[in-house]
């Protein structure tokens, strides 16, 4: 009931819109150019009539402190949305602007750190809600507050909130906690969150919203007021993966939305809607349809979604069930063209014109959208298309005159990045470019051809060419936007989409001592070493490890010359590379300000950040492309575990069975630590007996991943020949920092098998325990999980290990009552991938046969290192 009545004023508030907007004309794809920009908004957003509300309460932002509050991000359809104090009606206020109209805001505020004891007298909380336009305009907004009792929304209780009428905006709006909720440990914090806008389905664009008066009562009544709000916000478990999950799913480019596919159903219900023909379009051979969800615990297929084509015309369709390809969290499904024409066929007119989903729990579905499976690419940025910030309405065009450096950079094989917003008209999500003066007449450059991935469209320099021949100067001066949609472009930039090869930083040489910090547009730094300089050569890269926040360039790093023969000299301004709180700037960028010559680069390097900052480390390096192998034991080098100071040399005698196995192709492994002094993280070999004297191996050219050094058979001849007579008989290690090596082995590196994509998730309810290294933990396998366990099936455990064990990074099953005996299953030989094992059903099957009753009850894991399990699942490749 609540549910219809909910719909009724909705639809009243709509028609009321409607009326409001008088004999406004039926918008059309209008193909005529508009030759002058369309300008942004001259005349200020309306500001609503003050309302008198209460004016005290538990959080009343009248001190600008905000620490407590932080976005959840983990949700697939979150926002990045910005989050401020600023003044609304008469009073300061948080003011929550959204950055993609088809995404929702998820704002969450600390209630532990700001209450304490008293988190758990709250009874009821009560928030002043304003909602605003750009235009001025009105339209109902709604949505929940949810209170965090695990790391899954989908899950958590909530309660509704509503701005419906507009001499009700602001409104006060009051939460009573749900039956089994108290703010605590448990429920640590409570996130707001929008559901419903209709100004944004209504054309208005995305609404900003002003939280004030934030309130905590008890039972009584009582106000509950902070005992300081200069906390910060303590993430609790799970909050702070804030990336959306893509593990187990295809990234997908030129997306097609379909526009407001936001349903929910029971266990076993259906709700979908018509498919307008721009998705029936996209639906093609190879394209994947992917579906934002949640579910909840407790349904006959926890965490699976699927779809169903009423009215096809071989009959009710269920189309991909418990066959959908979803991520690890449960919240993206993804389903192909192929797993829809196997079941209705190609002929799309035999589809029926519905499309709905189902699951076997309560479900809700965010978002719906068609694309096709892209390689993975990155966009490697030459040059800035200074100030290129711009809006336009539907059909409309806005932009710039083309500086002479982004025309000199658009040459073959080049791109335009596009970052932009375009929703609520004909092209939802699509950008292309206008060149109004171009020789040949006005010009529409990859209209709905752009390749469009993560809300930015790329131009390649050949899709200009076709339309206006390579001859710049029939381009004409001015680059302008365009979209079907009313769009926003918030910045331009020239420069390639290479494949996305994983590239790993290796280091050479330290900058020694360069620790050092400074207010925002303050510099620090120091004099260059001879070592520094020498390093710094074509194709070199210098690191920065620093954290910068609180500022105008929050995150972002660069390096000044002060005493540059040219004049004081900023370099990669907003350019560097950020990666993992590390700034990475290259040699070319240093060159391009200061020339090659080094006598005229002064004799300091700063440091500079638009925000306060602080500079750990400096130092000078490559980018090598990152190993796509594994390691294969051959053999360990029995008892090699030892330490060293810095510079010191620490090792044993070489068994026959490790100079037998060091052979051409050949690696040696070695675990180790090694920090706090020249070469932090660097390790090598010794050969202290060897023919030719004393020999260091490697120095500096081992390759080092995740804790491990890699040194070669190759390279070891290199310096101490062939003849393994003439190595010595001791093997050492060595680095320039305090170090401690774990163990050693020989082997060789090999392809690394990637981790399976698998459908029909089953989790292993509870299956969440640790242990030491070489101990085991687990549970009775229930009967959904044997069931699962067939041919064609994978284990995937996700884990962590401490370093410093036997086997750091690796996780293996145990049997512990199998029929024959005690079992370890697939030790040393799973496929590990981001913090996941991927365990076979033949791998199960090799050591403890076909038969499940000769199993045992019971599953169990282990590694060689202090390991903890977080989850466990079953999967069908």
């Amino acid at each position: 009931m609540k549910k219809r009545f909910l719909a009724l004023i909705m639809a009243v508030v709509l028609v009321f819109s409607l009326a409001a907007c008088g004999n406004k004309p039926t918008a059309t794809n209008d193909p005529t150019p508009t030759n002058k920009p369309t300008p942004s908004p001259t005349t200020a957003p309306a500001t609503p009539t003050p309302v008198e509300l209460p004016k005290d309460g538990s959080l009343t932002f009248e001190d600008g402190k905000m620490d407590f509050v932080k976005l959840y991000m983990k949700h697939a359809v979150s926002d990045a949305s910005t989050v401020e104090i600023v003044d609304f009606n008469g009073s300061k206020a948080l003011k929550i602007t959204k950055a993609a109209e088809n995404k929702k805001s998820f704002v969450a505020f600390d209630v532990l750190s700001l209450l304490g004891d008293n988190a758990a007298k709250v009874a009821k909380v009560t928030m002043t809600i304003g909602t605003e336009y750009a235009d001025g305009s009105f339209s109902a907004t709604e949505g929940y507050v949810y209170f965090w009792t695990d790391k899954s929304v989908s899950n958590m209780k909530k309660a509704p909130w509503s701005v419906f009428v507009k001499s009700k905006n602001p409104k006060v709006a009051e939460f009573k906690l749900p039956s089994g909720v108290q703010f605590g440990k448990e429920v640590p914090v409570f996130i707001f969150q929008m559901n419903t806008d209709l100004g944004s389905d209504n054309g208005h664009g995305a609404a900003t919203i002003y939280l004030d008066n934030v309130s905590f009562f008890d039972a009584d009544g009582n106000l509950i007021k902070p005992a300081s709000t200069e906390v910060a916000f303590a993430s609790p478990d799970g909050f702070e993966d804030t990336a959306v999950d893509r593990s187990n799913l295809l990234t997908l480019t030129n997306v097609v939305e379909f526009k407001g596919f936001q349903t929910s159903g029971d266990k076993w219900k259906q709700a979908g809607f018509d498919m307008p023909q721009e998705v029936l379009d996209a639906l093609v051979p190879g394209s994947v349809i992917e579906i934002a969800y949640g579910t909840k615990e407790g349904g006959d297929t926890d965490g699976d979604i699927w779809l169903v084509l009423p009215n096809a015309a071989n009959g009710w369709s269920r189309i991909a069930q418990n066959q959908a390809y979803e991520n690890f969290s449960r919240n993206i499904a993804q389903i192909s063209y192929e797993q829809i024409v196997a079941v209705v066929g190609e002929d799309k007119a035999a589809w029926g014109p519905q499309l709905q989903a189902e699951s076997g729990s309560e479900w809700e579905v965010y978002s719906v959208k068609v694309g096709v499976p892209g390689e993975e690419k990155e966009f490697v940025k030459s040059v800035d298309f200074p100030g290129f910030a711009t809006s336009g309405d539907k059909w409309k065009q806005s932009g710039f005159e083309m500086p002479k450096e982004v025309l000199d950079a658009l040459v073959p094989g080049s791109v335009i990045e596009i970052s932009f917003a375009a929703t609520g008209g004909d092209t939802d999500n699509d950008m292309w470019i206008v060149f109004p003066g171009a020789a040949k007449g006005w010009s529409r450059i990859a209209q709905n051809k752009a390749q469009i991935i993560d809300g930015k469209a790329y131009v390649t320099y050949e899709q200009i060419v076709e339309e206006v021949t390579e001859d710049k100067a029939a381009w004409g001066t001015k680059m302008e936007c365009e979209s079907g949609s009313p769009w926003e472009v918030y910045s331009v930039a020239v420069g390639s989409l290479e494949t996305s090869t994983p590239k790993e930083y290796k280091k050479e040489v330290d900058f020694p001592g360069f620790a050092t910090s400074g207010d925002k547009w303050k510099q620090s730094g120091f004099e260059m070493p001879k070592e520094v300089l020498d390093a710094l050569v074509p194709g070199s890269v210098i690191e920065i490890s620093f954290a910068a926040t609180g500022g105008d360039t929050d995150n972002d790093m660069w390096i000044v010359f002060p005493g540059a023969a040219k004049g004081w000299s900023r370099i990669a301004q907003n350019k560097a590379k950020i990666v993992d709180g590390k700034a990475y700037i290259t040699y070319e960028q240093i060159v391009a300000e200061v020339t090659e010559d080094k006598a005229a680069w002064g004799t300091k390097m700063e440091c500079e950040s638009g925000s306060p900052w602080e500079v750990y480390s400096v130092s000078v390096g490559k980018f090598e492309e990152a190993s796509a192998k594994e390691f294969k034991k051959s053999v360990d080098f029995p008892g090699f575990a030892t330490s060293g100071d810095k510079w010191k040399q620490s090792g044993f005698e070489m068994p026959k069975e490790i100079l037998d196995a060091l052979v051409p192709g050949s690696v040696i492994e070695i675990s180790f630590a090694a920090t706090g002094g020249d070469t932090d993280n660097d390790m090598w070999i010794v050969f202290p007996g060897a023919a030719k004297g004393w020999s260091r191996i490697a120095q500096n050219k081992a390759k080092i991943v995740d804790g491990k050094a890699y040194i070669t058979y190759e390279q070891i001849v290199a310096e101490v020949t062939e003849d393994k007579a003439a190595w010595g008989t001791k093997m050492e290690c060595e680095s320039g920092s305090p170090w401690e090596v774990y163990s050693v082995s020989v082997g060789t590196l090999v392809d690394a098998p990637s981790a399976p994509r698998l459908h029909n998730l089953v989790k292993f309810d509870g299956f969440a325990t640790s242990g030491d290294k070489w101990k085991q933990s687990g549970f009775d396998m229930t009967e959904k999980v044997l069931a699962a366990l067939v041919p064609g099936s994978v284990v995937v455990v996700e884990f962590t290990t401490q370093d410093g064990g036997d086997t750091d990074g690796d996780m293996w099953i145990v049997f512990p009552n199998a029929a024959n005996g005690w079992s370890r299953i697939a030790q040393n030989k799973a496929v590990i991938s981001k913090g996941r094992a991927y365990i076979t059903y033949d791998q199960i099957v090799e050591v403890v046969g076909t038969d499940k009753a000769a199993w045992g009850p019971k599953m169990e894991c282990e590694s060689g290192s202090v390991w903890e399990v977080y989850a466990v699942y079953v999967g069908q490749q």
